[in-house]
């Protein structure tokens, strides 16, 4: 230990007083500084989290570690000073364990020095503090193991150039072990265990785990297992070159004493969750779930792992899968097994697969891989055909949904009325697939009397306009204790058809035509001919054919608009609702109760639906009128309901008339009054922020582009889904893995900025929108009246060019939107890169210049 301190104290000493370090160290920064905020663009993507900044760690080691490593051993023996310093009364292993800490340590320091990151990331949001400890200590974990390898490059090398390249090579491999092209080019030069031992240690595999806030005791010992191997190794190489012994008897038993600690901690899942919402850990709600499992279940997991061509994320992804299985078996070994298969091994296992209805999933390369779970419980299964990677931070409310679906005698099943073209696989939106995967869909066709007596839900989207029959079968569906969705929408901007834009009523007010007659019949009101905006929560979008501009009827709503005393509520946070209508409470009958679920902002106020068949979309956010009050945008009516009609009306008796076998013996069903069993209608005034394109987003992750929640939008309509079937279990589970960590200060600044530059936007609109009508108006005259045509073109060439400046006015407005959060990110890149190489180089000015002294 004494002969280790001193060469530790030696080498730190050499560090402080070599420029090299202060270069080193300020193009490191510098670097991070750059690949974070250009290549992965950390400010444009609006996140409060620094997984971009820790993905680029690996790739700028790879550069600096070799160059820091260069001057360690290859210099000695170039300036001829190796050989005095392993004269001197010290233990080889000790000089070697003293270089490898002193750059070590100088590795940490620069790690230190970006905490401006930290500081920025911090100022900007709210972010989980648990993932970036934990990235940082997975940053320094790889520095190490990356740096041990360095350095014995460095040994082996007879220059230090021979070493840096020697370096940059073995390290390149060491990251790029996991790519699948690298993996088909090495097919046939080395053993297919070889190859597959390099696929499961992939150096970016594991250091995933890290930042994504997960501290695994086998991670770790990977890591240090590879710093030992390597430094044993380097001690090895040193050795024989100084001729001194049985060289590979000294450095075998670090070597086995690694291995076989990274073989023990292999089979044990010792770890530390450290994000906030405990992402990586079974909650309480999954484990009494599992320990209330009495009859024997088996998961058998498919998964191809020893195909080369599997991409690291997914292997990433089958770790985790086993690491949840594990747990549940612990959980109740008694009646839990887990089973993992390849079936790439064994041709009888890829038939199992096959015959399980588990998918191959393509490779670029034209093969393909299992990757699947079959789950059996009492003679039935359930599956899971493909894990998807987009479903990461769902997998426990995916494993304990399947578990749950085995518990049940069968699956519940929802009624669904819509003139969407939701069926169609390929152009159905994200959620009917989960409807898909977890309920027994039943598409009830219109002009229906009647709807089946096993439907647990019943949900209607958009139909802007119903048939008397069908609102009678509503009106007995909900009378007979029925579970209602409803939502309707004043303009649905996603409707793949314009008729579907509409309003949701085109009948007169005294007709009942569709749901929302039904509505003011119990007492609720929903007016489709307003839309709620808010120009206090305008904020910028991109509206087609208009660009960047400020839009207050899209609001984004947080936990003040959301009702919490609703159980299904708790769990949502962030809200994105498009051109929503509202429902007002009227009177309520008796047996019925009303709450609201979801309200506007207390300034909201309206503008007339008609607008926007008559004026440009950005013309429309500034009529906004009316009293500012907050709004119910989504409600809740829960009781005994009263049918809407005294009696069967007289379409229903045509309907039964027209299919009934024999005219003269016609079986009407008795009509209900009130029911004596409890329903629940939730009605949303809002259909469009169910689409893809605003409750979700795409983030690439390395090769892969990942397709995560964007706010709670899926979650609020599942979580209404659960409510209404009953299914409450397993509402805790869901909600852990969408909370969303925006830059809050981004979002106050764009509002700031919003309303300093609307007024003037707005006007300019207007008087645009006014410039256009009149040219089209001018042109209409040059074509009817040609006599006339000189001084009309003549009129239109001043209307044209009133026309341009005003574009190039609105453009320049709408470019100054974005100025100042566009200089803010300017401002904090600048800071990050230069801020410590800055305060390094006045620290190595004034040590120097001290030092001369």
């Amino acid at each position: 230990m004494r002969d280790f301190l001193t060469v530790l104290r030696h080498e730190l000493r050499l560090l402080r007083t070599s420029v090299g370090t202060y270069i080193f160290l300020s193009f490191g920064w510098v670097a991070l500084g750059v690949c974070t905020f250009y290549l992965g663009d950390f400010f444009g993507s609006n996140q409060a989290h620094l997984s971009s900044f820790f993905s680029f760690h690996p790739w700028v080691y790879l550069l600096f570690l070799p160059a820091l490593a260069m001057n360690s051993w290859a210099q000695e023996w170039r300036n001829n000073t190796a050989e005095r310093l392993l004269t001197l009364p010290l233990h080889p292993l000790a000089v070697t364990m003293g270089k490898f800490m002193a750059l070590w340590l100088l590795v940490g320091v620069m790690l230190l020095g970006t905490w401006p990151m930290v500081a920025t990331v911090m100022w900007l949001g709210e972010p989980d503090l648990g993932p970036i400890i934990s990235g940082y200590l997975g940053s320094f974990l790889v520095a190490g193991a990356m740096l041990a390898v360095a350095l014995w490059a460095n040994i082996l090398g007879r220059a230090p150039a021979a070493g840096f390249v020697l370096g940059v090579v073995m390290l390149f491999v060491l990251l790029a072990s996991g790519w699948g092209f690298l993996m088909s080019l090495l097919e046939g030069t080395l053993p297919q265990s070889v190859i597959q031992q390099l696929v499961n240690y992939s150096i970016l595999d594991r250091y995933r785990n890290f930042t994504y806030g997960l501290i695994d005791l086998r991670d770790v010992v990977f890591y240090l297992s590879i710093l030992t191997v390597f430094l044993t190794f380097s001690h090895a190489a040193l050795l024989l070159r100084l001729e001194r012994g049985r060289v590979w008897l000294k450095a075998i038993s670090p070597v086995i004493l690694a291995l076989l600690a990274a073989v023990a901690v292999h089979f044990t899942i010792v770890r530390l969750d450290t994000t906030q919402e405990r992402l990586h850990t079974l909650s309480a709600t999954s484990q009494q779930l599992l320990a209330e499992v009495d009859v024997p279940l088996t998961m058998t997991f498919y998964f191809s792992s020893s195909n080369s061509g599997v991409p690291v994320p997914a292997h990433q992804f089958a770790r985790r899968i086993e690491d949840f299985m594990q747990t549940m078996h612990e959980t109740n070994p008694e009646h839990i097994t887990v089973i993992t298969i390849d079936p790439e091994q064994d041709i009888d296992q890829e038939i199992a697969a096959v015959e399980a209805q588990v998918r191959e999933i393509p490779l670029p390369t034209g093969e393909g891989f299992y990757f699947g779970l079959v789950m059996e419980q009492g003679g039935r299964k359930t599956i899971i055909p493909a894990f998807e990677p987009a479903r990461l931070p769902f997998l426990e409310f995916d494993l304990m949904s399947a578990i749950t679906e085995l518990g049940r005698t069968k699956r519940k099943n929802i009624g669904v009325v819509t003139e969407l073209n939701l069926g169609v696989e390929g152009q159905r939106p994200r959620f009917m697939n989960e409807l898909l995967a977890n309920y027994r869909l039943h598409m009830l066709p219109k002009g229906e009397a009647s709807w089946p007596n096993d439907l647990d839900l019943v949900i209607v989207f958009l139909s802007p306009f119903m048939t008397p029959e069908s609102v009678y079968a509503l009106d007995q569906y909900m009378v007979n204790g029925g579970k209602v969705l409803l939502f309707m929408d004043p303009f649905m901007r996603t409707a793949p058809a314009e008729d579907l834009q509409t309003p949701d009523r085109n009948a007169d007010a005294w007709a009942v035509d569709h749901p929302a007659d039904l509505l003011r019949k119990w007492g609720v009101d929903y007016d489709y001919r307003q839309v709620v905006g808010d120009r206090a929560r305008a904020v910028p979008v991109q509206l087609e054919g208009v660009g960047l501009t400020t839009y207050p009827l899209w609001l984004y709503l947080s936990h003040g608009e959301i009702n919490k005393d609703l159980p299904f509520m708790s769990f949502v946070s962030d809200l994105l609702w498009i051109e929503s209508g509202f429902f007002t409470q009227q009177d309520i009958p008796a047996t019925l109760t009303y709450e609201a679920a979801i309200q506007s902002p207390e300034t909201s106020q309206t503008v007339d639906r008609s607008l926007f068949d008559e004026l440009d979309v950005q013309v429309i956010g500034g009529e906004l009128r009316g009293e500012e009050r907050v709004r119910d945008l989504s409600m809740l009516l829960t009781g005994n309901f009263p049918s809407a009609y005294e009696q069967v009306p007289q379409a229903v008796k045509d309907y039964y008339s027209d299919y009934a076998d024999d005219p003269e013996q016609v079986v009407i069903p008795p009509h209900t009054t009130l029911g004596d069993k409890p329903g629940a209608i939730m009605a949303v005034a809002d259909m469009d922020f169910l689409s893809d394109e605003y409750a979700l987003t795409y983030e690439r992750v390395g090769e892969r582009e990942i397709m995560r929640p964007a706010n709670d939008n899926l979650v609020f309509l599942f979580n209404a889904i659960q409510y209404l079937l009953g299914d409450t279990a397993l509402l805790p589970i869901r909600g852990k893995a969408v909370h969303q960590r925006t830059f809050i200060q981004v979002d106050t600044m764009l509002r700031q900025v919003a309303g300093r530059f609307q007024s003037l936007e707005q006007q300019l609109a207007e008087e645009l929108f006014g410039i256009t009508q009149r040219l089209a108006t001018l042109q209409r005259e040059a074509q009817a009246k040609p006599q006339l045509d000189a001084k009309i073109q003549a009129e239109i060439k001043a209307f044209q060019a009133k026309e341009l400046e005003l574009k190039k006015q609105l453009r320049d407005v709408r470019r100054g939107l974005r100025r100042d959060i566009d200089a803010l990110g300017r401002a904090l890149a600048l800071i990050n890169m230069l801020l410590m190489p800055m305060a390094t180089l006045f620290f190595a000015i004034w040590f120097f210049w001290h030092r001369r002294r």
